[in-house]
């Protein structure tokens, strides 16, 4: 998101001269620490070095942009989580995840994938990224394909894209910001396509549009996994994405496929919007208390999906 964006929806969302002044205050202190509010606002302070343009053609070029996800014949359930926002040299929380989608193997729907929406760690820290690493490690040991994308927080220092690289996208996990994966029974058939989407700077720009298009499939559902919202969480939010275009498009490629659901974190709401046949939830954010969405794959049924909480 450019910085006169991200202003003018901040002051937007503050009512009342009460808020008017804490703003400000907040604000007076931000410029104090950053020394400018040219480096306050600016995307390198916001997102990072690399650029969203920079990340999806580096992502276009991995040799594994596109997956394939092979499981048994029957249901399965896929679970999504968002913002973990990892600060520490370990991720506890992440830890209870794993044991809980390991306790999944032997029951009739067990677990097959884990989808992450962004902002796994809190500023891009290698100690951070190390800590994220060693859970999705332990999640990918058990079978389960874990699919990541990359959030604003996870961009956070100049390395977060390497960092993300090295520590994110590798052994099961994948490679971001662009690509899809096919999940594949053992009959060939293919039960859900997941699509993955780098909107960590609030925008997506032409070449994800196309891609997304050109991507959606007829012959599963598609779920759309992403950082920032289509819409607003809740009233004078201001975390979503910027173009009316680009979310326009999104929506429009999804109501003209198989794509029942938008999966997606950053504002830490938990919210269920529904447009047409597509539904966008907010999953709420892990690092507050633990939420997840539960989605259930049934070869008969379809999707059907659940709000929880990691037990």
């Amino acid at each position: 998101m450019g910085w006169k964006a991200f202003v003018l929806r901040l002051g937007s969302a503050v009512n009342g001269k009460f808020s008017q002044l804490i703003f400000l205050l907040s604000l007076a202190y931000a410029v104090a620490v950053t020394q400018s509010c040219a480096d306050l606002f600016s995307l390198d302070s916001l997102f990072g070095k690399t650029s969203m343009e920079d990340r999806v053609s580096d992502s276009l070029s991995s040799a594994i942009v596109t997956r394939t996800i092979s499981h048994p014949t029957g249901a399965y359930r896929v679970v999504a989580v968002a913002d973990s926002h990892v600060a520490g040299s370990s991720w506890e929380s992440g830890e209870r995840l794993a044991a809980w989608i390991a306790s999944t193997a032997s029951s009739s729907t067990p677990v097959r994938a884990l989808l992450i929406a962004g902002d796994l760690t809190n500023s891009a820290t290698e100690e951070q990224y190390a800590a994220v690493k060693s859970v999705l490690d332990t999640v990918a040991s058990s079978a389960v394909a874990v699919l990541p994308v990359i959030g604003n927080h996870d961009l956070y220092t100049a390395a977060g894209w390497t960092l993300w690289k090295q520590y994110v996208a590798t052994g099961s996990s994948w490679y971001p910001s662009v690509g899809y994966a096919s999940f594949v029974d053992s009959s060939a058939t293919e039960t859900l396509r997941v699509q993955l989407m780098d909107s960590a700077d609030c925008a997506v720009g032409s070449t994800q549009l196309s891609y997304l298009k050109g991507s959606l499939t007829a012959s599963a559902p598609n779920i759309v996994l992403s950082h920032a919202p289509l819409f607003p969480g809740y009233d004078n939010s201001i975390w979503y994405l910027e173009s009316d275009y680009e979310r326009l498009s999104i929506l429009q490629s999804m109501l003209g496929g198989d794509a029942p659901l938008y999966i997606t974190g950053h504002d830490h709401t938990t919210s269920v919007i529904s447009s047409g046949t597509v539904t966008q939830v907010i999953v709420g954010g892990y690092c507050d208390n633990r939420a997840m969405l539960v989605i259930t794959v049934d070869p008969t049924a379809g999707l059907s999906w659940a709000l929880s909480t990691v037990p």
